[in-house]
C-alpha cells in the first residue's frame, strides 16, 4: 500500500458487526471462540485497529456482556444495538450513526471472518481510494458515490468499502437499507474489485466451517 493511502486510512471509519445471534453455530456464540488465544471477535477488532483506520466502532447485540468484555482494552467503540434480533440491517444503521463525522469513508465488515488479513482489507482500501480518485476527477466532484466491492467467480464478499456520500440518506434514517440492498439499488455506484484472497469468503457460520478453520490451523 502506498504511502499516501496509509494516510488516507485515517479518513475511514470501520463498522464491525458483532450483534447476531450464531443461530446456525448451535448453543455457542462463534464470536467468543478462541483463535490463538484470544475470542474472535477480538482478533477481528484488533485487526482493524492494525490497518490505521481513523475510527472503529463494533456493534454489540447479542450476549452483549461477554462480547464487550471480550474487547475490553482494545481501541474499539463498542456500540449497542438494543434491536439486534430485527436483523443486520439495524446493526449497519446503529454503526454507520456511531462513526465519526470526521471520516469520509467507512467500512462495514463481518466479525465471524477470522482469516481476513490486515493485508486484504489494504488491498481494499487502495483499490478504492484509487478508483475514489479517478472518479472524482471524471465526475468534477470532492467525494463520488463510490461502492467498492469484493467479487471472485464465486460472487461477491465482505466487507464492503463506501464513500459516506452513498451513505447520509441510510445514516440519517431517511432510507431503510442494509449494505446489500444499497449495492443492488445503485450498481452505477459499485466498483468491483477482483481480489484471490479467501479471507473475503471465509466466514463461520456453522460448526462445519469451524472444524474446517480449526484444521487448518493445525
Amino acid at each position: 500500500m502506498a504511502t499516501e493511502w496509509h494516510s488516507a486510512m485515517k479518513t475511514v471509519g470501520v463498522v464491525l458487526l458483532a450483534a447476531g445471534l450464531s443461530r446456525r453455530m448451535g448453543e455457542v456464540n462463534k464470536l467468543l471462540l478462541d483463535i490463538d488465544g484470544q475470542p474472535m471477535v477480538a482478533r477481528m477488532a484488533k485487526m482493524f485497529s492494525e490497518t490505521g483506520a481513523g475510527d472503529l466502532v463494533c456493534v454489540t447485540g447479542f450476549e452483549v456482556e461477554h462480547v464487550t468484555e471480550a474487547l475490553a482494552g482494545m481501541s474499539v467503540r463498542a456500540v449497542h444495538n438494543p434491536d439486534f434480533e430485527d436483523g443486520q440491517q439495524s446493526s449497519v444503521l446503529v454503526g454507520l450513526n456511531a462513526v465519526s463525522s470526521e471520516c469520509r469513508h467507512v467500512i462495514v465488515a463481518l466479525a465471524d471472518q477470522p482469516s481476513l488479513s490486515v493485508e486484504d482489507v489494504l488491498t481494499l482500501a487502495s483499490a478504492h481510494f484509487m478508483e475514489c480518485r479517478h472518479r472524482a476527477a471524471q465526475e468534477g466532484m470532492n467525494e463520488p458515490e463510490l461502492i467498492t466491492v469484493p467479487y471472485n467467480e464465486h460472487g461477491r464478499g465482505n466487507p464492503v468499502m463506501m464513500t459516506m456520500a452513498c451513505l447520509r440518506d441510510v445514516a440519517g434514517g431517511k432510507v431503510s437499507l442494509g449494505c446489500r440492498k444499497l449495492i443492488d439499488k445503485h450498481p452505477e455506484w459499485v466498483h468491483r474489485f477482483d481480489v484471490d484472497s479467501e479471507g473475503f469468503y471465509l466466514d463461520i457460520d456453522r460448526p462445519q466451517d469451524w472444524d474446517r478453520l480449526s484444521a487448518g490451523r493445525q
